[in-house]
């Protein structure tokens, strides 16, 4: 099932008003952040098969494989400002306290992978089902969100 933009964005921006309300609270973590990408595998269904990778500099990876409006690999760019609020916003979400995993004895969905990685490492958060807390949700959401905001998305030559 493919979601439209608008609908992205608008929880995106839920999610990022939901941020500001609650104040940013600076992680140390998120001063370093060089990366951050969400990663979404198939299932028996028209899940959408995707990875998206933001870099700190506005830099965007995005690897379509199925039931994406784009497949192959493309690059883009959004502002490096964009990054670190998304980065502000992991940490106001407390994805350095969430589990590493949320899985459900379950089959046929989708694993979602949240990968942040900065100066001291790299963190996963992956998810298959829907036992998840609310702020992982929110998470992925925001990144997909900032994937409607990029520039000049671009097919990189195979």
């Amino acid at each position: 099932m493919k979601v439209s933009p608008r609908t992205f964005a608008w929880a995106a921006s839920l999610g990022l008003a939901a941020c500001c309300a609650a104040g940013i609270r600076q992680h140390e973590a998120s001063r370093d952040v060089r990366e951050i990408s969400l990663e979404r595998t198939p299932c028996f269904g028209g899940c959408p098969v995707y990875t998206v990778t933001f870099k700190s500099d506005g830099t965007v990876h995005f690897s379509g494989k199925r039931y994406v409006d784009k497949t192959g690999e493309y690059e883009g760019k959004v502002a490096p400002e964009e990054v670190a609020k998304l980065a502000k916003a992991l940490d106001t979400l407390g994805f350095w306290k969430l589990d590493k995993d949320y899985s459900e004895p379950i089959t046929d969905q989708s694993h979602q992978y949240v990968r942040v990685t900065t100066d001291k490492g790299v963190r996963t958060v992956h998810r298959y089902g829907r036992k998840a807390p609310d702020e992982l949700w929110m998470i992925e959401t925001m990144i997909d969100g900032m994937l409607y905001n990029v520039r000049g998305l671009e097919k990189v030559p195979s």
